[in-house]
C-alpha cells in the first residue's frame, strides 16, 4: 500500500488531466472528491462506519471495511463524492453494537470538511442489518488508487472505501462490507486508477448472500476520460 503523499501527488495529476480532458456528468471526478475526516468523539470503538449519499435507496459500504476500527478520539479521512453542496447519511457502529446516526449532513465542495459523532448522534433502538463480505481483487495489471461502493438512487458515487492514504495495488485484494436486507441491492462499483482511467462494475446482493468475490480485470477499465 502507498503512502499519503503519493496519493496527494496523484490527485493533482488527475486534477490535470480532468481539467485538460472533460468527464462525462455523473462520473466520480477527482476535482468533486472532497477530503474529509470523520472524528470519533463517542467514548467507544467504532467497528462500522457506513457513509451513504443522501437519496440512495439503501445504505453503502462500510468505510472502514470491516478490518479496520476508530478508536475513541481518533480520525481516519475518506474522500466523497460531492457536487457542489452534497448531502450523505451517516452510520456508526460502536463496539458494544450501539448506533450513532447523523441524517442529511452536508458536505461542500472546495470546503475542508471534519465530521463529529458523538454521544449526541447516539440512536436507541437501531436494527442492525446483517453485512455480507464482497471481496474486490484487482488482476487487472495496474494500480486502483479510487473505489467507490454506492447503492443506486443517488447521483454519486459514495465514499471512496480504499481512504485518504490507501491504494488497492495490482494482486491485492481488499474487503468491502455491505448491509443484507430482504431484497437483491444493486451496487456499483466505480474505480478510477493514476491515468483516470476507469471502470464500473454491478454487483447484486441478494438476501442470502454472505460473502462474493469480484475480481476487477484489465478488460473492466474503459479509456482515460470515458
Amino acid at each position: 500500500m502507498s503512502g499519503a503523499w503519493s496519493r496527494l501527488a496523484a490527485l493533482v495529476m488527475l486534477l490535470s488531466w480532468v481539467a485538460a480532458a472533460g468527464v462525462q456528468t455523473g462520473e466520480p471526478r477527482p476535482h468533486l472528491l472532497e477530503p474529509v475526516a470523520f472524528s470519533n468523539r463517542t467514548g467507544r470503538e467504532i467497528v462500522h462506519l457506513f457513509v451513504s449519499p443522501r437519496g440512495a435507496r439503501e445504505w453503502g459500504a462500510d468505510a472502514l471495511g470491516g478490518a479496520r476500527r476508530l478508536a475513541a478520539g481518533s480520525d481516519v479521512d475518506f474522500f466523497l463524492h460531492t457536487d457542489g453542496v452534497s448531502s450523505y447519511d451517516i452510520l456508526a457502529v460502536d463496539h458494544l453494537g450501539d448506533a450513532y446516526l447523523l441524517w442529511d449532513h452536508p458536505i461542500g465542495t472546495g470546503q475542508s470538511a471534519r465530521v463529529e459523532i458523538g454521544a449526541a448522534d447516539l440512536e436507541g433502538g437501531y436494527d442492525h442489518p446483517p453485512l455480507a463480505t464482497v471481496r474486490v481483487a484487482n488482476r487487472s495489471g495496474r494500480d486502483i488508487w479510487y473505489l467507490f461502493v454506492a447503492a443506486g438512487g443517488s447521483a454519486l458515487a459514495g465514499v471512496d472505501v480504499l481512504d485518504a492514504s490507501t491504494i488497492l495495488e495490482d494482486g491485492e485484494e481488499i474487503p468491502v462490507i455491505v448491509p443484507v436486507t430482504g431484497e437483491t441491492v444493486t451496487y456499483e462499483l466505480t474505480g478510477l486508477d493514476v491515468h483516470d482511467g476507469r471502470f464500473r462494475i454491478t454487483v447484486e446482493i441478494a438476501p442470502a448472500t454472505r460473502t462474493r468475490t469480484v475480481e476487477v480485470q484489465a478488460s473492466d477499465f474503459g479509456p482515460a476520460g470515458r
